[in-house]
């Protein structure tokens, strides 16, 4: 008798990812007809690898130097700081640019740290481009930052070194609300942003190690003697898991929220309407409203997610009648 293999819509996709050319071949179609990928910006002109070559072109020392690695100096509220830097890398070029990765966020975050017995949490924390420059402000906050990849969190700790920061606490682990304790990996490696590694192989991963890490969740690892103000969430796509994970937390503290979607991160509009749903159901639960953070506006839209949508959620509680 001849046996029958049935393929359902699950078991292609995870055959077809075995193919790396058929995966380079998805990632360069999404490259080119996406009609929403961001346009370049100057951080990614200051990214190109010749960008400080040029800078120090007539330098007397320009033999002497290398610019595989340096560090950047940084300020927020006055504050000085220091962050390593890969003269390639996107977020570290645009501290060189700007004085802060991404201020607006540094800024809203730092509205609500004015308060005793404080503390942050950041998941997916990169180098500390966030963290760093609050808690060298907020000395009397404390911040728990949260980054598996491996070389991310070997920066992130020399930047905490740097600094002479001792209200930080790092962990080299990744959350998610998974049973298993380790998952398998795509650290991204030689790339303008290693922060687009992540447990699924996306479309913006180019180069990358399969690694195992490491996985709790924040239910079971933040210490609950202090008053959790923030929760900051930048996963690739892994934001609902995190979330689920920190489920008791959330309800306990109440914290506002801010972390990302990305529609293009979803390999089908069924999965990417799924996680909508969930993501929807789950702060309607826990009596939350959302709105989208937008750079250099003070008008926070309420977001629905009816449709695309790739940018910066705020999620802020509700009094509880």
């Amino acid at each position: 008798m001849k046996k029958t293999i049935t393929f359902n819509t699950s078991t292609l996709k995870f055959f077809l990812k075995k193919i790396p050319i058929l995966v380079d071949i998805k990632r360069c179609i999404w490259r080119l007809s996406n009609p929403h990928r961001p346009k370049p910006t100057l951080a990614d002109l200051v990214a190109d690898k010749t960008y400080f070559l040029r800078l120090f072109s007539r330098h007397q020392n320009l033999k002497s130097i290398s610019f595989e690695k340096g560090i950047v100096g940084g300020s927020f509220r006055k504050d000085s700081f220091l962050l390593n830097i890969r003269p390639q890398n996107y977020i570290e070029s645009s501290v060189y640019l700007n004085g802060v990765w991404e201020p607006h966020i540094a800024e809203l975050i730092a509205s609500y740290l004015n308060v005793p017995n404080a503390a942050v949490i950041d998941v997916g924390a990169n180098i500390g481009a966030t963290s760093i420059p609050l808690a060298k402000h907020f000395t009397e906050v404390r911040f728990f930052l949260f980054e598996p990849h491996p070389i991310i969190f070997s920066d992130l700790r020399n930047n905490i070194s740097f600094n002479k920061l001792s209200n930080i606490d790092a962990f080299n682990i990744a959350i998610t609300n998974h049973s298993d304790s380790f998952l398998p990996f795509y650290a991204q490696k030689n790339a303008k942003n290693f922060g687009q590694s992540a447990f699924t192989l996306n479309h913006d991963i180019e180069d990358y190690d399969v690694i195992q890490v490491e996985c709790k969740t924040l239910d079971s690892v933040f210490n609950g003697e202090l008053q959790l103000k923030v929760i900051k969430i930048d996963t690739q796509g892994h934001e609902l898991n995190v979330l689920l994970s920190a489920k008791q937390l959330i309800s306990k503290f109440r914290p506002v929220i801010i972390f990302e979607f990305e529609s293009g991160y979803f390999e089908s509009r069924h999965s990417e309407i799924e996680t909508k749903e969930n993501i929807l159901k789950f702060f309607d639960q826990l009596n939350y409203e959302l709105y989208m953070i937008e750079n250099d506006n003070k008008f926070f839209p309420k977001v629905t997610l009816k449709d695309f949508f790739n940018g910066d959620i705020l999620a802020v509680p509700l009094h509880n009648n």
